[in-house]
C-alpha cells in the first residue's frame, strides 16, 4: 500500500503543478489578447449615417425647417493607441484618431429666395465633408482573467461642411458648423480566446464652443452647447502574428442650441445623429 500512496500523492502534486502553470497562462493569454488591440495601429473604411434635422417652432413648417436623412460611402478612419505603464502608474492609456466621410445627402427643407424674405418648400441634394479628431487618456483595470475596464477622458473636434443646393431662382450656399467635445467614458474589454477581442465603449459629455459660418451670407455665429453621446462596439480578431482585422459599429448623438441674431438671420436649434459601421486592418506593436 506504501508505494501506491507515493504514487499517488506524486500523481496528484504533478496535477496541481499543471494547473498551476496552464491557468494562468490561459488568463495570461486573455489579457495579452487585449494588450495587443491596445497597443496598435489600425485604418478602416467608414460607411456613415446622417441623420439631421432643424425642429420648427411651427412657422414656415410644421415640423422641421430642414432634414437631411442619408449615407455617405466614401469615408475612413484612422487610429492608434497605446497602454503602457510608467513606475507605479499601470496601464496608462491613450488613443488618438482622426475619421473622414464625404458625399452627398438628400434634402428636404426650404428654400430662401434673394431679396426677398420669401421661403418654399424645397427638395434636392447637398454634398457634405464631415471630419472628428479624437483624443482619449485613461487607465486600464484588469477585472478577471479575460477582461479589461478602462474609465477614460475624450476630447473631440468635429466640423461638418454643408453645400445646401439651389435652383434656378436661387443660389446654393455652404454652411460650416463645428465644436469641441469633452466626454467621460469608460470601456469594456472581453477576450473570449487569446486572438479574439470583444469591445463595448460609451461616453457622454457636452460639446463646447459650436459654431456657424455662412461665408456668403456674412453669417457667423455661436450656437448653443448641449449634451453628446457617443456608443461604440467592436469584434477583433489576430488572424496571423500581429495582424488583425475589426469590425466595428459607432453611434453618436449631439444637438446645437439657437444662434444669435446677426443681420436679421438665426440659426435655429438643431440635432444631429451619426452611426459609423466599419471594417479595417490592425497592426499590434506589442
Amino acid at each position: 500500500m506504501l508505494p501506491s500512496c507515493r504514487y499517488t500523492r506524486a500523481a496528484a502534486a504533478a496535477a496541481g503543478l499543471c494547473l498551476a502553470i496552464v491557468a494562468p497562462s490561459r488568463a495570461q493569454a486573455g489579457q495579452d489578447g487585449i494588450r495587443a488591440v491596445d497597443n496598435s495601429v489600425s485604418a478602416a473604411y467608414d460607411y456613415l449615417h446622417v441623420f439631421y434635422a432643424e425642429p420648427s417652432d411651427g412657422g414656415i413648417a410644421a415640423s422641421n425647417y430642414d432634414t437631411e436623412d442619408g449615407a455617405l460611402s466614401d469615408g475612413a478612419m484612422v487610429a492608434a493607441s497605446a497602454m503602457r505603464s510608467f513606475g507605479s502608474w499601470q496601464d496608462l492609456y491613450a488613443q488618438a484618431s482622426f475619421s473622414r466621410a464625404t458625399g452627398r445627402l438628400p434634402y428636404d427643407g426650404h428654400i430662401q429666395f434673394p431679396f426677398f424674405s420669401i421661403t418654399a418648400p424645397f427638395q434636392g441634394t447637398s454634398s457634405a465633408r464631415i471630419n472628428d479628431w479624437g483624443l482619449r487618456l485613461g487607465k486600464g483595470v484588469e477585472a478577471g482573467e479575460r477582461w479589461l475596464w478602462t474609465p477614460y477622458l475624450a476630447y473631440g473636434y468635429h466640423a461638418w461642411a454643408r453645400t445646401l443646393p439651389g435652383n434656378a431662382l436661387a443660389t446654393g450656399y455652404a454652411e460650416n458648423y463645428s465644436h469641441h467635445a469633452l466626454q467621460f467614458g469608460t470601456r469594456v474589454q472581453y477576450a473570449p480566446a487569446a486572438s479574439v477581442v470583444l469591445t463595448a465603449d460609451g461616453r457622454f459629455g457636452t460639446t463646447l464652443a459650436p459654431h456657424i459660418s455662412v461665408p456668403s451670407q456674412q453669417f457667423s455665429q455661436r450656437l448653443g452647447a448641449a449634451p453628446i453621446i457617443d456608443l461604440e462596439a467592436e469584434a477583433d480578431y489576430a488572424f496571423h502574428g500581429h495582424f488583425h482585422v475589426f469590425m466595428g459599429w459607432r453611434y453618436s448623438r449631439y444637438g446645437y442650441g439657437q444662434s444669435g441674431v446677426e443681420a436679421g438671420q438665426l440659426e435655429p436649434a438643431s440635432t444631429t445623429e451619426l452611426m459609423s459601421c466599419l471594417a479595417g486592418l490592425r497592426f499590434s506593436f506589442r
